[in-house]
């Protein structure tokens, strides 16, 4: 099924909730929908799956007005598993099979127990689902969706608060759903390492507006705004004016310049306030002057250290703080210490720059 969403509104109480919504959801992918709490998230899924309506837009269904399809045969073909389960007080068994019961299907007991497989909750059936975890109680809430084998899913928060191993099993389940059942799904999420791994498309919201969208690859590898980059955790996040000097451009942060080579025709020479990011991965630590075509670099001092995992993050004071990720063997062949002097070399291909489109609100940068 293909959805297609054209100039969509939502208000409540005077208040928008949604403002001019664009989208198309395409067959088999994973659309992901990301941005801060109340941007919106939740009454999407909830108006595309036809449990509220839209104040003003149009919404199609494989090309059809959702005012001329027939309503309830549209939303069987659907479903949206919200954010916080609830349980009927009774089995694990008759939670999954309540819905099969109610539309008189057939081989019941059958399709329940393929989708507890699913979701790794077998031999759980007589158990009372009031006594189940917040993450078990999550798995079963998704069988309960999943047992209708519906051509598109509407997922909201899928791994919110969940356990560890519950929240394996359910990216584990949609991954499945992704790769092999290539099911329509349209997730919310904050978790953008979900988002980065599953989705084919995103689309950013805030306050009820979509501000960025694009294949997700593009999306995370070179966010178009300030705000989107912040967003996503980027932490070598610059404002300066851009300069030309010999033909080359330059980023002017007053206590250092930072060589750019910017293809973005919206950024013109001499204007303030232009806004770049820098990945962490993008800068290589050197204890010497590392010679190579890159453009840009800047002696400094550690200032801090930290480990990730299997890597470490460093920070270097040279001028302004940037922000470096290497492994731990380089660490350790580099004797890294805070307090060292180091060398930051990168590209100025590697400098991403964005229009200026900070919005300072009650002194708080949005």
């Amino acid at each position: 099924m293909i959805i297609k969403v054209e100039k969509l509104n939502k208000t409540f109480d005077h208040k928008v909730i949604l403002n001019n919504i664009n989208l198309k959801i395409q067959e088999k992918r994973v659309t992901c929908l990301i941005g801060p709490n109340g941007a919106g998230k939740t009454t999407l899924l909830r108006i595309l799956n036809l449990l509220e309506k839209p104040t003003r837009g149009k919404i199609y269904y494989d090309g059809k007005d959702y005012h001329e399809v027939e309503r309830l045969a549209l939303q069987r073909r659907m479903v949206l598993l919200a954010q916080e389960p609830v349980m009927f007080n009774t089995s694990v068994f008759n939670n999954v099979a309540y819905g099969l019961k109610m539309r008189k299907k057939k081989d019941i007991k059958e399709k329940v127990k393929r989708v507890l497989e699913m979701v790794s909750l077998s031999g759980m059936e007589d158990r009372s689902a009031l006594t189940l975890s917040g993450g078990e109680a999550q798995r079963v809430a998704l069988a309960r969706v999943l047992v209708f084998d519906p051509e598109v899913i509407f997922l909201d928060e899928p791994t919110h608060n969940l356990d560890p191993i519950s929240k394996k099993i359910v990216e584990d389940l949609i991954f499945h759903l992704k790769s092999e059942s290539q099911k329509t799904m349209v997730l919310s999420t904050h978790d953008l390492s979900l988002a980065e791994r599953f989705a084919h498309r995103v689309h950013f919201l805030k306050k009820g507006k979509i501000v960025e969208e694009g294949e997700a690859r593009r999306v995370f590898s070179s966010p178009s705004s300030f705000f989107s980059a912040r967003f996503m955790g980027i932490t070598n996040l610059f404002q300066g004016k851009l300069l030309r000097e010999d033909e080359a451009t330059f980023l002017d942060l007053e206590k250092l310049r930072i060589e750019v080579a910017s293809s973005n025709q919206d950024l013109k020479v001499g204007k303030n306030g232009v806004c770049a990011f820098l990945r962490p991965e993008e800068i290589l630590v050197s204890t010497t002057p590392f010679v190579s075509s890159a453009r840009n670099c800047f002696q400094g001092k550690i200032t801090k250290m930290e480990e990730r995992g299997g890597l470490v993050e460093l920070t270097a004071d040279c001028g302004i703080s940037f922000v470096v990720v290497l492994t731990k063997r380089s660490r350790d062949d580099l004797n890294l210490i805070p307090g060292k002097k180091v060398h930051l070399t990168f590209k100025a291909s590697a400098v991403h720059l964005v229009p200026d489109n900070i919005h300072t609100k009650g002194g708080e940068r949005e």
